[in-house]
């Protein structure tokens, strides 16, 4: 890190508060109780985030462009920057007790690297921290095998020995919180929940697929001073024909669908309605409209 994969995605992430400066401000704060010996028994900090909601919020993209932003704004004081992704299933094993060992295992190479190199900061981002870090109580009450129990057990004791070190920060992601050993939740020094996006999200997470476009010459914006797609504060919603309120109206429409699912609607739209190189902005809302329309009818209906 920094990594040119990774450029320009923490901008690209619009979330209903500011969840990254969050983040970004306890990695400086962290920091800085370590430069200044603060006593970690006194005041205590595992370097521990999780990220947890539903999927297709952003977890796993916040976790990685929170790592590359890091790496930029912590370059006086490490030189060098890492990002490791720990796959959680990779780390069970079909044969008894070796999970655990394997666990062990992974976390004193990263132990090893951070304390081998003092000068470079290591991220690491368990994806699925739930597969590694299951509810014990849960395992214990549906009889599941004990290795599954030392392999939480593993993790916890793993993390407890990185904690000691300066230069690392752990970033874990679920979607699946109650399934979380309550050890593990109560060792995350922050706990940021990452919601389905709010109207405005939906509406700048639009505007700027929308935008994406008209910059590559797909969506054509025949006039400038009229067609522009403001950002959600400047709209004056009095006048309906506005690109900008039709955007609004179908960022209304799309309650409910995830990050993930809104950033699709632009190849969806193109791919299904539009169907040729070009399109005007008026012809692709139409299409917008048309393929969030029938997203929101093959969402799952709620359980009553």
């Amino acid at each position: 890190l920094p990594h040119a994969s990774l450029h320009g995605v923490y901008e690209s992430l619009i979330f209903e508060t500011d969840i990254g400066q969050d983040l970004l401000s306890f990695a400086s704060s962290a920091s800085l109780f370590a430069d200044q010996h603060v006593q970690s028994h006194v005041v205590h900090w595992n370097r521990l985030l999780l990220l947890h909601g539903p999927p297709g919020t952003g977890k796993t993209s916040l976790g990685r462009s929170l790592a590359h932003k890091l790496a930029i704004r912590t370059s006086a004081r490490f030189p060098r920057a890492n990002l490791l992704e720990i796959h959680s299933h990779s780390l069970f094993s079909k044969w008894f007790s070796t999970s655990g060992k394997l666990i062990h295992r992974v976390f004193e190479l990263i132990r090893d690297m951070v304390q081998d190199d003092p000068s470079c900061l290591v991220c690491v981002l368990i994806d699925e921290i739930e597969s590694l870090a299951a509810s014990r109580s849960a395992l214990t009450s549906t009889g599941e095998p004990s290795d599954a129990l030392r392999a939480v057990n593993s993790l916890l004791t793993s993390l407890d020995r990185l904690r000691s070190l300066p230069n690392v920060l752990v970033i874990a992601t679920t979607n699946l919180t109650a399934s979380v050993d309550a050890a593990f939740l109560d060792r995350a020094d922050l706990k940021i929940y990452i919601g389905l996006p709010c109207l405005q999200a939906r509406y700048e997470i639009l505007r700027s697929c929308l935008d994406e476009l008209a910059r590559v010459g797909i969506l054509t914006i025949s006039n400038p001073s009229s067609d522009a797609l403001l950002a959600f504060r400047d709209i004056a919603r009095s006048d309906e024909s506005q690109p900008s309120t039709v955007l609004v109206s179908l960022a209304g429409m799309a309650e409910g669908l995830s990050g993930r699912s809104l950033r699709r609607l632009a190849l969806q739209a193109h791919a299904l309605f539009v169907r040729r190189p070009q399109a005007s902005l008026t012809l692709f809302l139409s299409a917008l409209q048309r393929t969030i329309e029938r997203e929101i009818g093959s969402l799952p209906s709620p359980l009553v």
